[in-house]
């Protein structure tokens, strides 16, 4: 299956020479928002599932070097954590294992596979239109916070469009939900081939991320 993602100038973010990562860590852990437990889950499944048992207590340790310490096993699939701590998890599996931007895409493509949510939401329609109707209540169901809307499905023209508001914590995130949504995407459509770009983005031509899902 072929996985695209276009705008690779979004995908450096900030000047990470210049700013360390406990700088970047206290930052983002003052912002404000929820995700459901299984989201932290499933991305330390990945990890351990790419770079072995010990990863996960590599991970614990630089969090707590961080001022950050969290027992991350004990992660409760429908329990809210702070997406603060969703995204500096990525963040800490990037620099500890030396990870480039497909690794991270690659990250938030496996994490829906895990997803309780995800996959009562496929199960419960079987169309592809109104599993895509229903996405917005997906984001709901899985964030205290932002808003996700799903518009522009066209079957002749084999594309649709996600586009969410009021979600800034990191620009790498760009680069995991653009993963994220392309198993979604893949989820909804049957095609051997679909690609994905970030059509605008708010830390850059936006004050929103939008993705537009095309398939073949």
């Amino acid at each position: 299956m072929n996985n695209v993602f276009y705008n690779n100038k979004l995908l450096t973010g900030v000047n990470q020479a210049a700013i360390s990562l406990k700088e970047e860590a206290s930052k983002i852990m003052e912002f404000q928002g929820n995700t459901r437990g299984e989201m932290l889950a499933a991305n330390i499944n990945y990890i351990e599932f790419r770079e072995g048992k010990e990863s996960v207590a590599y991970i614990e340790r630089k969090l707590e070097e961080l001022g950050f310490p969290v027992t991350i096993r004990k992660f409760k699939a429908l329990k809210w954590y702070p997406e603060s701590l969703s995204v500096l998890i990525v963040m800490v599996a990037r620099e500890i294992f030396n990870w480039a931007d497909q690794d991270i895409f690659d990250m938030g493509n496996a994490a829906p596979k895990s997803s309780l949510v995800v996959q009562l939401l496929m199960r419960h329609f079987f169309s592809s239109r109104k599993s895509f109707e229903a996405m917005p209540k997906y984001w709901r169901s899985n964030f205290d916070f932002g808003e996700l809307e799903a518009f522009g499905f066209d079957e002749e023209k084999k594309s649709f469009v996600i586009r969410i508001n009021g979600y800034k914590f990191h620009p790498i995130m760009c680069i995991y939900y653009a993963g994220y949504f392309l198993r979604i995407a893949q989820f909804i459509i049957k095609s051997p081939k679909i690609e994905i770009e970030e059509k605008k983005c708010a830390y850059g031509n936006g004050s929103y991320h939008e993705y537009e899902i095309k398939w073949q």
